[in-house]
């Protein structure tokens, strides 16, 4: 079994900015016990957004095409198989999201706008799944997820 540098880097400065997070966010006093329910909702829909745009957006679709055919275990492989696995993206998301709602009081409009940028997506899904939106929505507005080849 080939060890995997790039995935242990990665896991590993993940656990890094999770922890420096929480060691500048306790010495600021800024940490809480708990999370009113409707900033949680808020959060969750805001990751919910931000991890979509880095997995399946059109804006992000150039950097996950750069990633494409990628030598297996390089960092282009690493960051292709990051943006497209769910989890992982959706994890990085938190981090950045739950962070920022505690680092500052600026980050609220953002996780606001993410939120309700998330909500908006969904309910269109909905629309058109359920056949109440009659016309297709164009073809440049479709999300393109690319197939990472080394992703199973």
């Amino acid at each position: 079994m080939r060890f995997h540098f790039w995935g242990f880097f990665f896991g590993l400065l993940y656990v890094s900015a999770l922890l420096a997070g929480i060691t500048l966010l306790a010495d600021a006093h800024a940490l809480a016990t708990w999370v009113p329910l409707g900033d949680f909702v808020l959060m969750a829909f805001a990751t919910h957004q931000l991890a979509r745009l880095c997995m399946r957006d059109s804006v992000s679709a150039r950097a996950r095409a750069w990633t494409q055919n990628a030598e297996p275990y390089s960092l282009r492989s690493t960051l292709g198989m990051m943006a497209q696995s769910r989890r992982t993206a959706t994890l990085w998301a938190a981090l950045v999201i739950v962070l920022a709602y505690f680092a500052t009081s600026y980050a609220w409009f953002v996780i606001l706008i993410l939120a309700l940028a998330s909500i908006g997506s969904l309910l269109v899904r909905l629309e058109q799944r359920l056949g109440g939106a009659q016309a297709q929505t164009p073809e440049h507005d479709r999300e393109q997820p690319l197939h990472h080849p080394h992703l199973a």
